[in-house]
Parts: structure tokens; sequence; C-alpha cells
């Protein structure tokens, strides 16, 4: 089956107070060594960029990438905005799309393979990692509320991966009624079309660099 990868590398690193897609590990730029581990699996690649820095890193990624149909575009103001950008512009013959945010660069191969083919079974799957914690919720004046039963919460990761129609119908669908920044991923919007997403259990390797502690951690292992 025809498959699409999303890399989401629009984001303005506000909490890591830089671009962290564009800083380097193992001495390669992270949104590069990020899409490097979907190329095998994909027929078609699009990455989108801070619009202010795709005429900066466009050509370089091509030259290291050399994937025979990558697309470079300019991403939206929130994440969400940004993969209906390349919801807009995947190939007609797509079939599968998977979505990964760039600075997940720790991704296993087995888990991408085992999303992959779980969401060719079901139509719907996210990579997740159990939770081991306690988990409690709070009410307004930071009391607890109550505690969750913690067998049942997964923190959710990336890739998220769907087929083409359930994908693109949902965004549709759910952006054209509610345009919120507490969307938070693609699996979300998904569930707001009606729609049930299988769970792909993972462990927490697959980090999301977000703070300057997260990159100083990856560059530790």
């Amino acid at each position: 089956m025809y498959l699409t990868t999303i890399i989401v590398s629009a984001g303005k690193g506000k909490r890591f107070r830089g671009k962290k897609q564009f800083y380097k590990l193992s001495n390669k730029i992270i949104v590069i060594k990020t899409a490097e581990k979907f190329t095998p699996f994909s027929d078609e690649m699009i990455i989108l960029l801070p619009k202010e820095d795709i005429s900066k890193w466009s050509k370089k990624i091509r030259s290291i990438m050399k994937h025979k149909n990558l697309k470079i575009l300019p991403g939206g103001k929130h994440r969400y905005d940004s993969v209906r950008i390349g919801l807009e512009n995947i190939s007609n013959r797509c079939e599968i799309v998977c979505i990964h945010d760039a600075v997940r660069p720790f991704i296993k191969r087995k888990d991408i393979i085992k999303c992959i083919s779980t969401a060719k079974k079901y139509g719907s799957a996210i990579c997740a990692a159990p939770a081991t914690d306690t988990i409690k919720i709070s009410d307004n004046s930071g009391f607890i509320e109550r505690t969750i039963d913690r067998r049942k919460v997964y923190l959710v990761q990336t890739p998220q991966i769907f087929r083409r129609d359930i994908i693109v119908k949902a965004y549709k669908q759910v952006l054209k009624k509610q345009h919120s920044s507490n969307i938070t991923d693609d699996a979300q919007i998904v569930e707001m079309a009606g729609q049930k997403v299988k769970i792909v259990p993972t462990n927490h390797s697959n980090i999301k660099i977000t703070t300057k502690k997260d990159l100083t951690l990856c560059k530790s292992l």
C-alpha cells in the first residue's frame, strides 16, 4: 500500500527557546535524523517547516535525504494546521498516512513496522507508552480529585498512522467546526470524528525533545 509520511517540524520551540528541530544530535540535524527513520517505509515524504526557514533549510535537507518523492512545505500556526497542509498535499496514490513529530528521533524500526501493520488492520493506530507512575486528577485549586487506574493510561507518542480516508475526513469534519489549540494530536481529531484508534504499546525511549534538558539527555543516549 502506498504510504505517505508527514514529518511535523514547523514548531517555534517556545519552551525550548529555539527551533530544536534544527539542532544537531550525533552530528546530524534532528529533523533529518528523524525523517531518515521513515525513509524505508515511505513512498512519499512531506516535511513541514516554519515558513521563514524554508529557503535556509530546504536545499540542505534535500541534499542529505535524497528521497525521490520529498516535499518540503511551510507549516501552519498550530500543529494541526501543519498536518492539514500536509494532508492537502499528499499524492492521489496515497492509501496510508503516517504522521510523526520531527523531535522524536529515537523511534524504533520495530515500532514503526508494528504501527503500520496495525493501522492497515484497524484503520488507525498510534504508538503510546503505558503509564508507570500513579496518575492523579486535580481540581481547580490543586487538590487531588481522584486517582485514575494507571493500567488504562497511556502516554501518547508518534507515529500516528491512519488510512487516508479516515484521517482526511476527520480533519475536514472536525476543523470545519472547531479551531482550538486544545487539539494536541491527530488521534484526538479522529476520535472527535467518531472513529476508534488502536494503541500500539511502546516504551519510554521514544523521547520528544521539548526542553534543553531533553536534548542533553538525548545526547547521553
